[in-house]
């Protein structure tokens, strides 16, 4: 069945794999178009499959657009994405048996040293020595 809102793909896909996360398969395959379009540009296509054997259902999604495809990109990892205003969880989660709360989070920037800490010179053993090039024949 070909889907033609992104949102509802991922919905879909997202239903196929909480009920049947061992047969169903998701592929992805990138075309890139020799023929240009109206505007003189070259279009690149993403094709979505999602695909369970069992029963024979078969999801497809088509995009050329950047936005959908880091949307779906977003939907596969951890964090999930926002569908129809409401957050998702990651499909990569329903594969892997594993709590959104679990998930590693990413560590927040570090700024710089406070400014009250002096730094501490380098002794002449810690400075770095430059290489020496070899010459010769090689």
């Amino acid at each position: 069945m070909r889907v033609k809102q992104i949102d509802e793909y991922i919905t879909l896909t997202q239903g196929l794999l909480k009920a049947n996360p061992s047969a169903t398969t998701l592929s992805i395959t990138y075309t890139h178009s020799k023929k240009k379009s109206d505007d003189g540009i070259n279009k690149s296509i993403i094709k979505f499959k999602t695909f369970e054997a069992r029963h024979g259902i078969c999801y497809n999604f088509k995009t050329h657009k950047i936005k959908e495809f880091s949307k779906l990109a977003n939907a596969l990892g951890p964090r999930g994405c926002n569908v129809q205003g409401v957050d998702i969880d990651g499909l990569s989660l329903i594969l892997s048996n594993v709590e959104k709360s679990d998930v590693v989070k990413e560590i927040e920037p570090v700024d710089e040293a406070p400014k009250d800490v002096q730094s501490v010179p380098e002794s002449s053993s810690q400075k770095k020595k430059g290489k020496k090039k070899k010459k010769g024949k090689k």
